[in-house]
């Protein structure tokens, strides 16, 4: 049990391996099934698990089987034996080894216990923000979203992807206001002056046929930083924008011990012949 008045363990996952979880899980619908045999193979390392081996194992067994069995399928395209065959890969591979992969995400990168401390010490970390550091105020923080606030985190994350960046800005926005970082402020004003380059570029690259190589290094400009980078940027901050509020919980007082000063003096730690040692409010040891 933590200590009274120290801040409680948070069960949530570092940031930057919650993001790349959630990419890690969609690993399959985006190379269209044929590296679902691949995520699994991972999964059932970290999991030690021999049913995910064996999963994995299938997911190899299909392609491999379509692959071979591809010349002497010279079937129409509407015959039901090549239906037979698309339909075992989407929902095999394909949008099944997505959705498998999604379901089991949490157990390949299981939430551990991570102090507020720990949750700060990187040099752009959306916890130094949204976990302060305790004051006066006996409270305990408590990381994470819980409750309808967990669904609403991950659709509030996706925005940048189902609006192919144009809401970035916004989505980040809102995680700087809630979290009230400047840095995060200073990435949404990047992403506003992404979006009016792309506006105001857009008419000109119209123009251009789809292979030259400005229309290209638009797209995979806009694509790399407001659409997919502001999706992985916006699963970053996931759980630091959806973490619970803190909360005040009462902190045992010894009322015999009293004030002294600007301190509420909580326990006697230990006396001597120099004198005595009290744990105050601040987490402080005065004499």
């Amino acid at each position: 049990m933590p200590s009274s008045g120290q801040p409680e363990p948070a069960h949530v996952r570092r940031p930057l391996v919650d993001a790349l979880s959630f990419v890690w899980a969609i690993v399959p619908i985006v190379s269209f099934g044929f590296a679902t045999s691949l995520v699994f193979a991972f999964a059932a390392y970290r999991m030690r698990s021999r049913a995910v081996a064996i999963a994995a194992a299938c997911y190899l067994a299909v392609p491999v089987t379509l692959i071979v069995t591809a010349p002497i399928r010279d079937f129409a395209t509407d015959d039901w034996q090549n239906q037979v065959a698309l339909w075992t890969w989407v929902a095999g591979p394909w949008f099944g080894g997505t959705v498998y992969a999604l379901i089991i995400r949490r157990r390949v990168f299981p939430l551990g216990p991570t102090g507020p401390q720990t949750m700060r010490s990187s040099s752009w970390n959306p916890w130094r923000d949204s976990v302060p550091p305790l004051r006066n105020t006996p409270t305990r923080p408590l990381a994470g979203p819980a409750g309808i606030a967990v669904p609403l985190s991950y659709v509030w994350a996706l925005v940048p992807l189902l609006t192919l960046g144009f809401a970035t800005c916004l989505t980040i926005g809102s995680a700087a206001v809630r979290l009230r970082s400047r840095t995060q402020g200073m990435a949404a004003a990047g992403y506003v002056l992404l979006l009016a380059v792309f506006v105001v570029s857009n008419e000109p690259i119209r123009a251009l046929t789809i292979t030259d190589w400005r229309a290209q290094a638009v797209f995979w400009g806009w694509s790399l930083t407001s659409w997919w980078g502001g999706t992985f940027h916006a699963f970053y901050l996931r759980q630091a924008v959806f973490t619970r509020r803190r909360i005040a919980r009462p902190i045992s007082v010894d009322s015999r011990i009293g004030v002294i000063g600007p301190y509420q003096l909580l326990s006697q730690l230990g006396q001597g012949g120099q004198g005595t040692v009290y744990l105050d409010s601040p987490r402080t040891a005065r004499e």
